[in-house]
């Protein structure tokens, strides 16, 4: 903290032009003259705009829609998050768009993703002090479907009805009737 001190000779002045959100805590001043001196503590709190928020992560990833999670930050600023803001860009494009979602939790559903396009995301925290540095996603994600072209294949059987086939895989059977 950088402290600038002016001393008359009936008052002294403390005055500190800038501080970082560091530098929040007690402190205590001394007044000393030739009849003593004495000392008293006070609290500085240091309000600012939140850290970032923490461990983004993209989940969920479809065609058309994704899901993103992260964690608050590890410092509010002093305030209470009032929601975070969430930014998108796909990679061959170099700006990023703000969504107009209203975002109040740690996980947020991203729609109106184009099939076959790659997205990078990005998450700041808001309080009324203002807006943090983003975290930001490590790598892009590839909007598709998980499972390919289709979800899932109808086998008819004569014999036995029509089973909903998976990746190779029997899940539910359907009679016929």
């Amino acid at each position: 903290m950088q402290i600038k001190q002016e001393a008359a000779e009936e008052k002294a002045a403390l005055h500190i032009p800038s501080s970082v959100r560091g530098d929040t805590g007690k402190y205590t001043i001394t007044a000393k003259n030739e009849f003593g001196e004495d000392s008293g503590d006070f609290n500085v709190v240091v309000l600012d705009k939140p850290a970032p928020p923490t461990d983004l992560a993209v989940k969920d990833i479809f065609a058309d829609h994704c899901t993103l999670t992260w964690k608050a930050p590890t410092d509010d600023g002093g305030a209470e998050l009032t929601g975070y803001v969430i930014e998108r860009k796909e990679d061959d494009d170099d700006f990023w768009t703000t969504l107009p979602d209203v975002v109040s939790n740690t996980t947020h559903t991203v729609k109106g993703l184009k099939k076959g396009k790659k997205y990078k995301f990005r998450v700041r925290a808001e309080n009324v002090y203002g807006v943090s540095d983003p975290a930001e996603t490590d790598k892009s994600i590839l909007a598709k479907n998980p499972y390919g072209r289709h979800l899932y294949a109808f086998v008819k059987s004569l014999s036995t009805g029509i089973y909903m086939v998976p990746r190779n895989k029997v899940v539910k059977r359907c009679t016929l009737r």
